[in-house]
């Protein structure tokens, strides 16, 4: 059984206060019960946008965590801060949860994406090959976790980079490669597609 994995992007009201907002949910987030990790992000070109993600224990965790915080009536405002959602989900990742997060959290450039694969099978094979072997080999590749098809139909990668320069070398090659031909697929919905610079070291 893999780690929860939630991605929370979305847009914020007052995008020049709510920095603080975001640090203080997440102090927050580390006493609820199954929390791991977690990182907050502000996207580096559109500057109302913002992401959480966050490592918990179990999926079970993740969803039992998201459902207790719009519960709860003293973290009400942390939803009333917030604009349009664009993603909200939890995924079921094979991953060392300490380690792989520890090489992303000292990455300056994260790139988020999800999106719902026109071909669920060939999309996760190719997935895998992009993460087993492509990424790894690559240099400027700080991190990175897989995070595969989920119940709502939704993937995503979750990769950390050296600088811009590097992940735009890197996606240039690999929309290249043959192999990784389902990941790029125009049958793929795109649901976000977005790079961020971390709030905090």
């Amino acid at each position: 059984m893999g780690v929860g994995f939630e991605i929370a992007v979305y847009e914020a009201k007052d995008p020049e206060g709510f920095a603080i907002d975001q640090l203080r949910l997440h102090e927050m987030l580390g006493s609820f019960l199954g929390f791991v990790r977690s990182v907050s992000l502000r996207s580096a070109s559109e500057v109302a946008v913002f992401a959480d993600v966050v490592v918990w224990e179990s999926l079970e965790a993740a969803k039992a965590a998201a459902e207790e915080l719009q519960s709860r009536p003293d973290m009400a405002w942390f939803g009333e801060a917030l604009g349009p959602i664009k993603c909200f989900d939890h995924f079921e990742a094979d991953m060392d949860p300490v380690e792989q997060f520890e090489r992303l959290e000292s990455a300056p450039v994260l790139e988020l994406v999800v999106i719902r694969p026109g071909d669920a099978d060939a999309f996760q094979a190719a997935q895998a090959v992009l993460h087993d072997q492509r990424l790894e080999a690559r240099d400027g590749v700080v991190g990175h976790v897989r995070l595969p098809v989920n119940a709502n139909g939704l993937a995503g990668d979750f990769i950390g980079w050296r600088d811009h320069a590097a992940m735009e070398q890197t996606g240039a090659a690999m929309m290249d490669d043959p192999a990784l031909a389902p990941v790029f697929s125009d049958t793929n919905e795109p649901v976000v597609f977005v790079t961020f610079e971390r709030t905090v070291a």
